[in-house]
């Protein structure tokens, strides 16, 4: 059997034998996804090697996003409440759960500030898609956008200042603003095509997107004036989900350069050379994120037909699947943990 059956069967056992579910906790939660394994999504835990998986909320609604605070403390998470969806707080040590959102509305996207005091997430609540941001007791909460159609997908800049967002005006382009919602400003104005996710580089210096053409999604950085745009991924695929390595030298991102009906994970340097395929599949590859260290990466596969959480070697060796379950294992989250020192990772290439 391989290695990754042994410990699956391992955390299997060890379950089985009883153990508070408490000590589990505070010992096995380091890596968090969404799974319908008893029906409807919710947050499961389990440590980085797939072991001792447990249900970390109580049951409630389906959840449809988690995530976690960036001391690693707390997850706050998305999950439908009747018709609506709402966001919710988890304590991790105490395993409280508080609802922050309510009324007859949508809230989603939600994103951590840097210092975890505040979230920022998109709302109907005033009839059509805006950006607001809240305390992360849910007090304090703000609208920052007033635009006639929709600004989704806020994210914020690696120092808390600003928050980049999309906005669909005949076309959606990236936008950034202050964290107070003031000095909004186009960032890309790409003409006739929608740009989408974006993510800001490490440094805070420039803010990366993707502009959907057709099928094809290339992945670009712009200056936070809009100045000296740069082409980083440009492949004729559909390239998506970009993730930095925790040192900020390598991005991982999916591409379906394999053909429609299936996706793998690639790897690049920051400025986007060096780009390699880090797996190969006939399905889809989804959902990466980072390991702490920055030596693994953990996915979503539907190699195994059903979703399931695996991770990858940062080399793109010892694949290994972590869950093994009849329902649907999606968006592994690693918790992070502050002042942790990060391996080095090497020069990368120019």
């Amino acid at each position: 059997m391989s290695t990754s059956w042994h410990r699956h069967l391992l955390a299997t056992v060890l379950a089985a034998c009883g153990l508070g579910a408490g000590a589990a906790q505070a010992a096995h939660d380091d890596l968090i996804l969404l799974s319908n394994r008893d029906s409807v999504f919710e947050i499961w835990a389990m440590g980085l090697d797939g072991s001792r998986p447990l249900r970390l909320v109580p049951k409630g609604g389906s959840v449809s996003e988690a995530h976690w605070s960036p001391l690693g403390d707390r997850i706050a998470y998305v999950a439908t409440v009747g018709p609506h969806a709402h966001i919710f707080m988890h304590e991790r040590a105490t395993g409280q759960v508080r609802q922050l959102t309510s009324g007859p509305h949508v809230n989603s996207e939600l994103r951590f500030s840097p210092d975890g005091q505040q979230l920022a997430f998109s709302s109907n609540r005033d009839g059509n898609l805006e950006i607001y941001t809240m305390r992360s007791d849910g007090s304090a909460q703000q609208r920052l956008t007033t635009f006639d159609e929709d600004d989704t997908t806020p994210v914020w800049s690696p120092d808390g200042r600003h928050i980049a967002f999309l906005r669909n005006q005949d076309r959606r382009d990236v936008w950034v603003m202050r964290a107070d919602g003031s000095g909004a400003r186009n960032l890309t104005s790409t003409p006739k095509v929608d740009d989408v996710e974006p993510v800001w580089s490490p440094d805070g210096s420039r803010v990366l997107y993707g502009t959907r053409r057709n099928d094809a999604v290339t992945i670009s950085s712009v200056a936070l004036d809009g100045s000296d745009r740069k082409t980083l991924i440009a492949n004729q695929a559909f390239n998506h989900s970009l993730a930095f390595s925790p040192d900020g030298r390598q991005l991982v991102w999916v591409s379906n350069t394999g053909g429609n009906g299936t996706s793998s994970l690639w790897l690049a340097d920051a400025d986007g050379s060096g780009a390699r395929a880090l797996t190969q599949s006939t399905r889809e590859d989804l959902h990466p994120a980072w390991h702490r260290d920055g030596q693994r990466v953990f996915f979503t596969s539907t190699r195994t037909v059903r979703p399931a959480i695996f991770s990858v070697a940062r080399d793109g060796t010892d694949l290994q699947q972590l869950t093994w379950v009849t329902g649907q294992d999606l968006q592994p989250r690693v918790r992070p943990v502050p002042g942790a020192r990060v391996a080095d990772a090497g020069t990368p290439r120019r």
